[in-house]
């Protein structure tokens, strides 16, 4: 099964993720994922959210910070 990260569209193929991709002849079955860069991202981006949340901060749009990680969440 081929997996394409829902967040860059990158493809999985064997243990890389490449930016290009060419669609096999045969119809073979896709899902979505997150490559390990997007992943990394999306876990800051959660944490950010979880900590804003505890301090009572406005979050108008979820950006990558630091990598510390709240009591709550953790």
């Amino acid at each position: 099964m081929t997996r394409i990260c829902c967040r860059c569209t990158r493809v999985e193929q064997g243990d890389q993720w490449l930016t290009s991709y060419r669609a096999p002849v045969v119809r073979e079955p896709m899902t979505h994922a997150y490559c390990p860069d997007c992943y990394e991202a999306m876990l800051f981006e959660i944490e950010t959210q979880c900590r804003d949340r505890r301090t009572g901060a406005r979050i108008d749009r979820l950006q990558p910070v630091a990598s510390e990680v709240c009591s709550t969440c953790a």
